[in-house]
């Protein structure tokens, strides 16, 4: 989850249930918020939950949705999304977790910075909806150790994508899903890449679709983000090449998987996104919009006030019955203030 406000937000589409194209909203979705300046943790029902109308479920493209909560506050923050790929002096990604959903207790933060962008030719061999929108995704092989390492022993990617210019750091992209070669998941496999659709391209979309402001930061001052609230990336002809197996959504607890291939299955033909079903999604609020980096500092170090990105963790029977959905990696997405 990338936050706008402290009511508005850009969350990656897969982590909702739908019957048929639109959003199961008997499934009650909830944001968990912590102010790292008070330690307090808020949670909030989803109100408005509008999926991209070109999202498509099998290509990835367009993974995105616009929601709003805590609309009973008076807006107090915003959060600036950063735009212009080509000059980010590096990518941060990052992940967190509520380690103890009883008194909503967070996890230490965890990130990786990729200091040095080079062309990686396997992000297009891999993925086609990538090879149709090179500049509309980040494609790295980086994968992080799973804050809850009792429930899976795979590494799996982080959920969020900060850039950084300057000293700061700004969001900048949602985990889409990940292609996997040679393997059958994230343990076992000859190599593998994972995406992230850039947030930029869709604040036009979600200034529409919940019809209000949002902000951004670039260092070129004159720029500014695409402003067709229409817009849509190009679709793929295909989900995955053959001899490939996509993967996306809850790497904790994944009920099923995104295979299109010939020389992994004989009968599929489409890939669909893994069934995402768990807990709950969480965040950050920010009297800021920005980060100081220091970039000498360790993951155990960074203290809650630098870096607040969360993931889910078990809770109660009751717990998961109050329908807290979006999960794992969908929820691992936070705000670094």
């Amino acid at each position: 989850m990338a936050f706008l406000t402290n009511q508005a937000a850009l969350v990656t589409a897969d982590c909702f249930d739908f019957n048929g194209k639109k959003v199961d909203r008997s499934t009650s979705y909830r944001v968990y918020t912590s102010r790292a300046f008070t330690g307090t943790t808020k949670g909030f029902d989803l109100s408005d939950i509008i999926v991209h109308p070109d999202y498509n479920p099998e290509t990835k493209a367009n993974n995105v949705a616009a929601v709003s909560y805590n609309l009973k506050e008076k807006p107090t923050w915003a959060m600036d999304t950063a735009i212009d790929p080509d000059t980010w002096e590096a990518r941060v990604y990052a992940q967190r977790h509520i380690k103890n959903m009883t008194g909503l207790i967070w996890d230490y933060p965890e990130y990786t910075t990729e200091d040095k962008i080079e062309q990686d030719n396997a992000c297009s061999d891999l993925s086609p909806i990538f090879s149709e929108n090179t500049d509309k995704f980040a494609c790295t092989s980086i994968l992080a150790t799973p804050l809850m390492k009792n429930s899976t022993a795979c590494k799996i990617p982080y959920p969020v994508l900060y850039a950084q210019m300057g000293d700061k750091l700004y969001q900048a992209g949602l985990y889409s899903h990940s292609v996997v070669k040679g393997g059958d998941d994230l343990c076992n496999n000859d190599e593998v890449r994972s995406y992230y659709t850039l947030i930029g391209n869709y604040l036009a979309f979600a200034e529409k679709a919940l019809n209000r402001k949002f902000t951004y930061h670039s260092n070129v001052n004159s720029s500014t983000p695409q402003s067709n609230p229409n817009y849509s990336m190009k679709n793929a002809p295909k989900s995955v090449v053959d001899g490939t197996l996509m993967l996306s959504g809850d790497f904790y607890n994944p009920k099923e998987v995104a295979v299109e291939s010939e020389a992994l299955s004989d009968d599929a033909s489409t890939a669909t996104s893994a069934d995402t079903k768990a807990e709950d999604s969480t965040n950050d609020e920010s009297d800021d919009a920005r980060v100081d980096l220091d970039t000498d500092t360790n993951a155990e170090e960074i203290s809650d006030d630098e870096l607040d990105n969360q993931s889910l963790t078990s809770g109660s029977n009751d717990f998961f019955m109050q329908a807290i959905i979006i999960a794992a990696v969908c929820v691992s997405i936070g705000v670094l203030i």
